[in-house]
């Protein structure tokens, strides 16, 4: 199995193109499994999170960084 990753958008009639080329090295009618991740809509919310993760950790917690 072959795996190529790229970032595209989805044209107005619903359409995904390809890159030209990763569209060479596609034969016509090959079967191929799609994987769609959508980008975060919110970079302000993953920033929030990533400044109070470690809100909830507690002294006593520390306990468990020596196992």
């Amino acid at each position: 199995m072959e795996v190529f990753e790229y970032y595209g958008r989805v044209s107005e009639d619903g359409r995904l193109d390809f890159p030209e080329a990763l569209r060479m090295r596609i034969r016509s009618n090959k079967k191929l499994r799609v994987m769609v991740f959508l980008e975060d809509e919110d970079p302000d919310w993953n920033k929030m999170a990533a400044l109070n993760f470690l809100d909830g950790y507690s002294d006593e917690d520390s306990i468990y960084d020596t196992l």
